[in-house]
């Protein structure tokens, strides 16, 4: 079975995802969206070291990924160790409820695309800053997240729409450092606790940045801040 590239799960009664699924060698997707019933993922899923995109969103039920070594529910303890060639991760409405999510999302290497939206926890790891290829973050509809870390200098573009308790920004200092970033997108609407002085201060910052490290030139990219208090 190493010859297949993509499962779909989607959508079905998936109670369990068994450890067989390692010997899916080539697996480079595995959607498993909207599986209401599922509620295990196994540690052999880590050992599937061609994946690229994993799509747990929606899996109400699923209450850890593996190698949960605490009490927490919903991820906060998760190792994902192994998978090293993730691009995408969307965990999207997956009831991650309380404490910070996992700390070794370092360990995600490729990842480019996480999607973090709709759940409620309540704080995001500094790991995230040594997710060196990380390109977009969306994180609308955390109602609990309080605060955004420093990201890598390689983000393009962050949603935090609707995260009406969010009170803190630490600037991203090296988003800008590279002449060869894109348009830039960050979305904060709906931030309701973010200050005029902490947004005024963040979007000074963002200036500052494009200008020191970029020049104003008819060369440099077009910089989009979107929505911002």
């Amino acid at each position: 079975m190493g010859s297949l590239l993509e499962l779909f799960l989607d959508g079905t009664a998936l109670k369990e995802l068994t450890s067989p699924i390692q010997h899916l060698s080539g697996l480079v997707l595995l959607n498993l969206r909207e599986c209401k019933s599922l509620a295990i993922l196994p540690h052999s899923i880590c050992k599937l070291k061609s994946l690229q995109t994993l799509i747990p969103s929606g899996c109400s039920k699923l209450d850890n990924l593996p190698e949960v070594r605490g009490a927490y529910k919903a991820f906060a303890t998760a190792s994902f160790f192994g998978l090293r060639s993730l691009r995408k991760l969307n965990l999207s409405d997956c009831r991650i409820l309380e404490g910070p999510i996992p700390n070794d999302f370092s360990s995600l290497c490729s990842l480019e695309y996480l999607d973090l939206s709709r759940n409620n926890f309540v704080n995001l790891p500094a790991s995230l800053n040594q997710l060196s290829q990380l390109k977009g973050l969306r994180l609308g509809y955390c109602k609990r997240l309080q605060s955004l870390p420093e990201l890598p200098s390689s983000i393009e573009e962050i949603d935090a729409h609707d995260c009406t308790v969010m009170e803190n920004i630490l600037c991203p200092s090296s988003v800008y450092r590279s002449k060869e970033c894109g348009g830039l997108r960050f979305t904060f609407s709906n931030c309701f606790r973010l200050s005029e002085n902490e947004s005024s201060n963040f979007v000074a910052a963002t200036l500052n940045q494009i200008t020191c490290g970029l020049g104003i030139n008819n060369s440099s990219p077009r910089i989009n801040i979107s929505e911002v208090i």
